[in-house]
């Protein structure tokens, strides 16, 4: 496993020296494509396989007003070509994307932008969910989700880290709201100091299993971000145990990771929600990559394992999955 992380990591410090071809054909799988258009017509595919989805337009640390506005303009385009009559599909969004900067800065000017977002929303009948983006973001994003909560917006919800020894505290700070939260949980990616966030995997895992408990105990309504097995095996047998309803949670995973997995899910009677980012290659949808790459080096060998076995797109393997027809593997 050592080794394994030690290729993965020397890839990624390759990756901005190899050709854009290359790089732009592994990093395809995890892409819902360079336009609108084109990641709403993967959703209909995916749809037909009965996995939910999630679109998010690529971007992120922006600084200029006038990018700000386009992007609200942007999400409230995507809200309208969504089908009034399909209430699982949603958005997220990140509030860096709309002005959001460190320690909070700008967090008003941020409010009034997602303001407008969710209202288009909810006039729509749509979710919104706000990613949850490094450390230093993290209260003011809480915040701002508090703040439209009481101002009557139901239709919202945020992510939380496993990975941050403060997300024990933000789980109990906003358990009081009602109706209750719905929090997509997830191990995180950002690499911020060990005083902040916990280091070591099993502890991640561990902490990752805690909040998911506290969570469904308290009535959340969760999004099981992960791609590990064990942590999905433990979320199924807990929701078993408490015999929760099938909307109180859901499973997430990224667009092109562990496909065969997610398709079995479904196949299964597991809701499954697909992360569909989409974006300009160039200006938007390469620094997504090679920061995913970057922060999660292990993503680097399901690029290598698609390469290798010729699985670019991943639909095939979604379909397979989910007509049962995947290799036992």
């Amino acid at each position: 496993m050592e080794l394994e992380e030690r290729v993965n990591k020397s890839v990624v410090k390759l990756l901005p020296f190899c050709p854009d071809g290359i790089v732009h054909r592994a990093a395809s799988p995890y892409l819902a494509g360079e336009t609108l258009e084109e990641a709403l017509q993967l959703a209909a595919a995916l749809q037909r396989m009965r996995f939910m989805f999630t679109i998010d337009c690529l971007g992120e640390e922006s600084d200029n007003v006038d990018q700000w506005r386009q992007v609200v303009k942007e999400y409230c385009t995507i809200l309208e070509q969504l089908r009034e009559e399909d209430p699982a599909s949603n958005i997220s969004i990140k509030l860096s994307h709309i002005g959001l900067g460190k320690e909070g800065l700008g967090k008003r000017v941020v409010l009034d932008h997602v303001r407008q977002v969710v209202m288009k929303a909810e006039l729509r009948g749509k979710f919104v969910r706000f990613d949850m983006e490094d450390h230093e973001r993290k209260d003011a994003t809480i915040q701002i989700y508090q703040q439209l909560r009481k101002e009557g917006f139901m239709n919202l919800g945020i992510a939380l880290q496993a990975y941050l020894r403060s997300s024990i505290e933000d789980v109990e700070d906003i358990a009081a709201l009602e109706p209750k939260p719905n929090v997509r949980l997830c191990k995180g990616i950002y690499n911020p100091p060990e005083r902040i966030a916990y280091k070591n995997p099993d502890d991640i895992r561990r902490n990752f299993a805690l909040l998911l408990s506290q969570m469904l105990h308290a009535g959340f309504t969760v999004g099981i971000a992960t791609h590990d097995e064990a942590l999905i095996e433990h979320a199924k047998d807990l929701a078993s145990d408490l015999r929760l309803p099938q909307e109180s949670y859901e499973f997430q995973m990224l667009l092109g990771v562990r496909p065969n997995l997610a398709g079995q899910m479904v196949q299964n009677g597991y809701r499954l929600r697909l992360y569909l980012p989409y974006g300009n290659w160039a200006t938007q949808a390469k620094p997504y990559c090679f920061r995913r790459f970057r922060e999660n080096p292990a993503m680097v060998s399901h690029v290598l394992h698609n390469l290798l076995r010729k699985e670019v797109g991943g639909m095939e393997a979604y379909a397979e999955a989910v007509n049962g027809r995947y290799p036992s593997r």
